[in-house]
């Protein structure tokens, strides 16, 4: 059996990639928004998950971007 599967990083540690911030660069991807959004996508489907478990609970993230709530294009 291979071991190339155990170990899955965290969105921080791909978003500290340097081949990753390059691409984002290059692309003019605005990491904080992009993080945000990532962020609410796993609350969501934690909270889906949950509804379909009796007595769990919903994450809850703190990971706004900057200047506000997070919304808007991660673009740009």
């Amino acid at each position: 059996m291979s071991n190339c599967a155990l170990y899955e990083p965290t969105i921080d540690e791909i978003m500290a990639d340097p081949t990753v911030l390059a691409l984002m660069k290059a692309d003019r991807v605005n990491t904080d928004r992009l993080r945000s959004k990532l962020f609410r996508l796993g609350e969501l489907m934690a909270l889906r998950e949950g509804a379909s478990r009796p007595g769990a609970l919903p994450l809850r993230s703190d990971h706004a971007a900057p200047g506000g709530p997070a919304g808007g294009p991660a673009f740009g």
